[in-house]
C-alpha cells in the first residue's frame, strides 16, 4: 500500500536564491525534466515541505505561488502559469491559448476514446432555442429534443437549397467518389480474386474493409497476410 504522506512541495531556485518555480510532487517529481519550465541543478531545488497528503501539498503549493506571486499576473516572481492546487486555476489567456493549440489535431489515445465514448453512451442532443445540452435525460422545461440549427446550418441544410446547382468543385468531388473499382487481391495462400465490391468481400472474408482500401492505396503492404495486386477503375456507379 502506497504511503499517504508520500508528497511534498519544492521551488526552483535562480542563482541568487529567490524561487522563479513552486511546485507539489512525489517520489522524483522535483527532478523530472517533463516541467514546461527550466529544471536547476539539484543544488537549487529545494524541498519546502515533506512527508505531506496531497490534500495538504495542494494547499501549500497554493500558499507558496501567492506569497511569491505570478510574474504573468504582474503580482510577483514566480514563473508558474497557475495558482497551484488541483488542476488548473486562474490561467492566463496567453497560456491558455498556447494549450489550445498544442491540443489541435493532436490524436486521443485509445484509452481516452473508450474514455469518452463511455461517459457519452446514451447522450441525447436537446435545444432549447437558445443553447444546446447533449445528456440521457431532458434538462428540464421548455427543452426540446434535437440539435440547435446555426443559421449556417439552416442556410446549408434548409429550403434555401432548393433548386440551386451545385458548383463545378462539388460536381468533380461527386463524380470521383462515384468511380466503381476493380481489385485484384491476393490470399495468404496465394490464390488470386478479381473483386469490383471490397466492402462486401470483407465482410464474407472476415477482414476490414478500412484496411483493405489502405493496402490498396498503398498505405500498407497486407492485411491479415492479404494482398492488393492492381486497382482498375471501372465505369460510374449506375
Amino acid at each position: 500500500m502506497k504511503n499517504p504522506k508520500r508528497f511534498y512541495t519544492y521551488a526552483y531556485l535562480r542563482k541568487d536564491g529567490t524561487p522563479y518555480y513552486v511546485g507539489k510532487g512525489q517520489r522524483d517529481r522535483a527532478y523530472s525534466k517533463s516541467h514546461n519550465i527550466s529544471v536547476p541543478p539539484k543544488e537549487r531545488i529545494l524541498f519546502l515541505k515533506k512527508n505531506l497528503l496531497e490534500e495538504e501539498a495542494f494547499k501549500h503549493e497554493i500558499y507558496m505561488i501567492a506569497v511569491f506571486g505570478r510574474k504573468d499576473l504582474g503580482t510577483g516572481i514566480l514563473h508558474n502559469r497557475t495558482d497551484g492546487g488541483e488542476g488548473t486555476s486562474n490561467i492566463n489567456e496567453v497560456t491558455k491559448g498556447k494549450m489550445r493549440l498544442k491540443k489541435l489535431g493532436k490524436p486521443l489515445s485509445q484509452k481516452h476514446k473508450e474514455r469518452l465514448s463511455k461517459v457519452r453512451t446514451g447522450n441525447i442532443r436537446w435545444n432549447n432555442g437558445i443553447e444546446e445540452k447533449l445528456c440521457k435525460d431532458c434538462p428540464g422545461d421548455g427543452w426540446v429534443r434535437g440539435r440547435l440549427l446555426t443559421d449556417e446550418m439552416i442556410i446549408k441544410y434548409g429550403k434555401n437549397n432548393i433548386g440551386r446547382r451545385p458548383s463545378p468543385e462539388t460536381l468533380k468531388i461527386l463524380s470521383i467518389k462515384s468511380l466503381k473499382y476493380k481489385y485484384t487481391l491476393k490470399s495468404p495462400n496465394g490464390e488470386v480474386f478479381i473483386i469490383d465490391n471490397m466492402k462486401k468481400f470483407c465482410e464474407e472474408n472476415n477482414l476490414t474493409a478500412r484496411l483493405m482500401t489502405s493496402v490498396a492505396q498503398g498505405k500498407y503492404k497486407q492485411h491479415k497476410g492479404w494482398e492488393v495486386v492492381t486497382v482498375d477503375k471501372l465505369d460510374k456507379k449506375s
